[in-house]
């Protein structure tokens, strides 16, 4: 939760918290390791994709993502890749906590930027493409204002 301050600030970071902090009533567990790992899917992702190959524009990470959600339907292939390969159960040693969690946090603010980014060059692509007069300043502002 003291992540969703300044740069990283946003309803994402607000619902991951939330999500990350509740407890399953049934298990006592925490939340994330008991429910099905599978996200639903609208469709407006894999739009957002075709348009940036239309486009010509790398928006890589935003197709990560939404290559990312896709697997995540896959349940019955990820689960029989688990128990083919199955994870080293090796804890990870770290040396110095608070060090690795400002890196996990700067990473975090770094894949805002660069999807930001992606973003705002295919919005302005599309603007030059279909004759869109797309105020990019006022863009900015609603982004920062509450965008996901």
């Amino acid at each position: 939760a003291q992540w969703n301050t300044g740069d990283l600030e946003s309803f994402l970071i607000e619902i991951t918290a939330d999500v990350l902090q509740h407890v399953d009533a049934e298990t006592g567990k925490a939340f994330v390791d008991v429910v099905l790992d599978q996200a639903e899917q609208k469709g407006t992702g894999r739009w957002t994709v075709q348009n940036g190959l239309d486009l010509g524009v790398p928006i890589t990470g935003i197709a990560e993502a939404t290559f990312a959600r896709a697997l995540s339907g896959s349940v019955p292939q990820r689960e029989a890749g688990r128990a083919a390969l199955p994870a080293d159960a090796a804890a990870w040693d770290v040396q110095d906590r608070d060090a690795f969690v400002e890196d996990v946090r700067l990473a975090l603010y770094a894949s805002k930027v660069v999807a930001y980014s992606q973003g705002f060059d295919q919005i302005a692509a599309a603007s030059a493409e279909y004759g869109w007069d797309i105020d990019r300043g006022a863009m900015a502002r609603i982004w920062r204002g509450g965008c996901i």
